[in-house]
């Protein structure tokens, strides 16, 4: 069985799949980084052994946020796809303006 996951949480697993931008990853981190030394946390450190818990998830979506596919600034994964050639396409010599003989 499952855990629901709460929708950013599973929004930014999902993405993993896909990959972030250099930019995206470091946001993320700084993002991680605010969370794990600010005094605001979802559930208090004082309460062992859930309130390290909770840090101890946020390192591993960061972990895997870096673990995922590194995208060029401004592209997403779908357009990265559609740029590569499938492996059995055949090169078309260009024929206009009196193109290669």
């Amino acid at each position: 069985m499952a855990i629901p996951l709460p929708k950013p949480v599973r929004r930014l697993i999902d993405q993993c799949e896909t990959g972030f931008t250099v930019g995206k990853k470091l946001k993320l981190t700084l993002i991680t980084l605010v969370y794990l030394v600010s005094f605001v946390d979802l559930v208090p450190d004082v309460l062992l052994p859930f309130g390290v818990l909770d840090d101890g998830v946020a390192l591993f979506l960061l972990v895997k946020v870096w673990c995922s596919p590194t995208l060029a600034s401004g592209r997403t994964a779908d357009a990265d796809i559609m740029d590569t050639p499938p492996s059995d396409a055949v090169p078309v010599r260009n024929t206009a303006h009196g193109g290669a003989r």
